[in-house]
């Protein structure tokens, strides 16, 4: 679909057409090294990577899977989540079924008192979540539980204590966290999906597949060529996004690149890695 919005010479597009291996199954689980993605055995449903390499997942059954210290294979942790977030070794939270908020002590889920349907952690172990009704939390590590946050939206993303940004999918309006008065500022336009990286780097989708980038100085969200339904930052360098037919696009330049494969959700996550990290998952 990238190819008809704008222009990329034929070896251009080779140079970084990395060749994706065939996917045998839905759920196959893969990692970009640099030059190639490599299928790493398991099966998940979502998959989120940390700045250190720290992967965890969670697959269609709830069950809760951690990337072994090896790198090898995926293996199984007692516990059930739906949505799980990663910002590093030590901060692994999850939502379950139950809409109730997990963290990870090193050796099993502890429970952290509230209802969510979706947390965020940052790089530096910022955690914010929201509600089923939309209100809006943050936890304070000192006293161990989630607090109220003037704000009204069913999605947070976290980069760092400074980069979090929340979106109401249900009318596309995105609001950015100001740490100077901790009030949520509306951004103009609507989107449908946003992503923030460790950098503050902000990118967002719309309903119709329209990619925007952050600009700080403007305080506006900019239009940039291409088409995707999802979207995900690890920093300003490295950017990934999926379309409607679940192929894959890589940030180059100014330009959204194909990647060969499919893949129906990506992490841009270990933003250190040659070439820049991303962990996805197959339709």
């Amino acid at each position: 679909m990238f190819r008809n919005l704008f222009s990329t010479s034929r070896a251009a597009v080779l140079a970084v057409s990395l060749a994706l291996p065939v996917l045998a199954s839905a759920g196959g689980v893969f990692k970009f090294t640099g030059a190639v993605f490599e299928q790493v055995p398991g099966v998940l449903s979502q998959v989120s990577a940390a700045d250190d390499g720290t992967v965890w997942g969670v697959d269609a059954n709830q069950q809760v899977f951690r990337l072994t210290t090896g790198g090898t294979r995926f293996e199984q942790v007692t516990g059930s989540l739906k949505q799980i977030s990663v910002g590093s070794r030590s901060q692994v939270w999850g939502v379950s079924a139950a809409s109730k908020a997990y963290r990870f002590d090193g050796s099993v889920f502890v429970n952290v008192p509230g209802a969510f349907s979706q947390v965020s952690v940052g790089s530096d172990g910022t955690v914010w979540g929201v509600s089923p009704s939309k209100q809006v939390f943050r936890y304070n590590p000192a006293t161990r539980i989630f607090e109220s946050v003037s704000g009204s939206f069913d999605r947070i993303a976290v980069g760092s204590a400074s980069a979090v940004w929340g979106l109401d999918r249900a009318s596309g309006k995105a609001y950015k966290f100001n740490p100077g008065n901790s009030l949520f500022a509306p951004v103009p336009g609507t989107f449908s999906d946003i992503s923030v990286g460790a950098d503050g780097s902000a990118w967002a989708v719309n309903t119709s597949g329209q990619i925007f980038r952050y600009d700080a100085g403007a305080r506006l969200m900019r239009s940039v060529a291409g088409n995707l339904t999802g979207i995900s930052v690890g920093s300003a360098s490295n950017v990934w996004g999926v379309n409607s037919r679940s192929e894959v696009f890589r940030l180059q330049g100014s330009n959204f690149v194909p990647v060969s494969g499919k893949l129906n959700q990506i992490d841009a996550g270990k933003s250190g890695a040659a070439g820049g990290g991303a962990w996805g998952v197959s339709p």
